[in-house]
Formats: structure tokens, C-alpha cells, sequence
């Protein structure tokens, strides 16, 4: 699978993002600074970059550059919110967000240029989540009931966009759970 670089200025949603990312197999580095995103670049072979939308055009911009001149090999993927327009012009492609989980993990396996088939990844190829993600998605829901509790506008609608993404983890997890305790 990819190695991917996610970054963003919002931790939470780049947490969800790596969860995500790491249930279908890839590995995943987070940044959310320029010096973080250089000496990532330094430190690994990235195939994929994604850069969140969160940050302000000019941090996305600045980004982008970095990584074409750090993770010269690497695909840019941008994310951005709806009614908004995408800053990066030479990404390699574009997610708006809110999206669908497994439409993330399609997108960067297809520039990362490992897509087996034109078909998005099913539940039954997926590897079991470690316990120790459960705990992490465990905590990022409960920040994400907080945080909702105050949003309002763009905000509330990514906020609840990625607690749902969070909660539907969260119930594959439980039900991976039951069926291996079945089984045993």
C-alpha cells in the first residue's frame, strides 16, 4: 500500500483521515508546519501528500511547493470544503470534503498507483483495526461531540461529516470484534 503524508491545520480531522487511511493498509505520516512537512519529506518516500482543508490558501500553496521540491515523487491530493475554491492548481487531484470514507482511501490508492481494480475496497478486503486505533477513535469521537457542541455553519457540517466517518469506523471495529469472539 501508499505511504502518505497528511496535513492540515486541523488535528482532529487529520486524525480521522489517518485512521481511515490505515484501515485500508496504508501508512501514514501527519505534518502541520512547514518544518514538519520538510523533515517528513526528508525522513520518508512518500507516494501520496495530501493536504488538508483546514489551512488557509497561502499554508496549502506553501505546502504544495514544499513537497514538489522535498517529495519531488510524490502525488498531491487537496482537499477542500464545498463553495470553496481549490488553491492548489498543480495538485495532482482534488477531493471536496465532506466526502465518503472509503472515496479518500480509493483516491489515494489510485494516484499512489496501486488500485487492483476500478472498484473502491469492500469491508471483507480490510485488515482489522488494531486495539490501540480503537482507543484513538475511541477519543477523537468524544472530541468531535465537543467541538461539535460549539461549531456552527462550514464548520458544524465538516465537524459532523467526520463524526459520522468516526462512528461508522467505530462499528465495523465493534462488529470485527463480535465476529472474531464468534469465531473463537
Amino acid at each position: 500500500m501508499a505511504t502518505v503524508l497528511c496535513t492540515g491545520a486541523e488535528p482532529t480531522l487529520m486524525e480521522t483521515r489517518k485512521l481511515i487511511l490505515e484501515q485500508a493498509g496504508h501508512t501514514v505520516i501527519t505534518a502541520q508546519s512547514d518544518e514538519e512537512i520538510i523533515a517528513a519529506c526528508r525522513d520518508f518516500r512518500f507516494d501520496v501528500v495530501i493536504i488538508g482543508q483546514g489551512a488557509e490558501a497561502k499554508w496549502k500553496r506553501d505546502w504544495s511547493a514544499h513537497v514538489r521540491e522535498y517529495c519531488p515523487f510524490a502525488k498531491v491530493l487537496e482537499v477542500y470544503m464545498p463553495g470553496t475554491v481549490a488553491a492548489v492548481k498543480d495538485a495532482d487531484d482534488w477531493l471536496v470534503s465532506p466526502a465518503v470514507p472509503t472515496e479518500l482511501a480509493t483516491r489515494v490508492a489510485a494516484l499512489a498507483g496501486h488500485r487492483k481494480s476500478n472498484r473502491p475496497a469492500t469491508t471483507s478486503t480490510k485488515l482489522p483495526m488494531p486495539r490501540s486505533h480503537s482507543r484513538e477513535l475511541e477519543q477523537r469521537i468524544r472530541q468531535l461531540c465537543r467541538r461539535l457542541s460549539m461549531a456552527q455553519g462550514v464548520e458544524f457540517e465538516s465537524l459532523r461529516q467526520e463524526l459520522k466517518t468516526a462512528m461508522e469506523l467505530w462499528d465495523r471495529f465493534r462488529q470485527e470484534e463480535g465476529d472474531q469472539s464468534k469465531a473463537a
